[in-house]
């Protein structure tokens, strides 16, 4: 595939996969959500305060997963690789930056964990790190 095709594939389905399991929710067979939810049951810790639930079920990651995850998602689909590697970087950052902060005031017990806050700043880093991540793979 040409201009990163097979990259950009992959962190489609990668990124799609939480969304799709929970979208689908009871249509798919308990075997298959048992295997996705253990494939992203190591890179995430799924409290349940800290997981959106859809269709009564709890997703397999928690809600600042599911934003990376579909940050990763929406970059490979979009063009967000235009425009050169530096504004990623900055932008990289930035998120990291505020997700961190975001992880720390809410583990001091300064807010209470926000889904939306989750989701937000999941995506920007998800985002933001696979379109880097395919501008640099196109520029070689």
């Amino acid at each position: 595939m040409r201009g990163g095709g097979l990259l950009r594939a992959a962190m489609v389905f990668v990124g799609g996969l939480p969304w799709l399991s929970a979208l689908a929710g009871r249509a798919l067979p308990v075997s298959l959500r048992h295997a996705i939810a253990l494939a992203f049951a190591a890179s995430c810790h799924h409290m349940p305060d800290r997981t959106l639930q859809m269709y009564a079920q709890p997703m397999c990651v928690c809600s600042r997963c599911a934003g990376v995850y579909a940050g990763i998602a929406l970059a490979a689909v979009g063009s967000w690789s235009r425009g050169g590697t530096r504004r990623l970087q900055v932008l990289f950052g930035t998120g990291f930056t505020l997700m961190i902060a975001d992880v720390v005031t809410q583990d001091l017990g300064l807010h209470a964990p926000s889904h939306a806050l989750r989701l937000a700043s999941g995506a920007l880093v998800g985002g933001t790190a696979a379109a880097w991540m395919l501008a640099e793979s196109l520029s070689q």
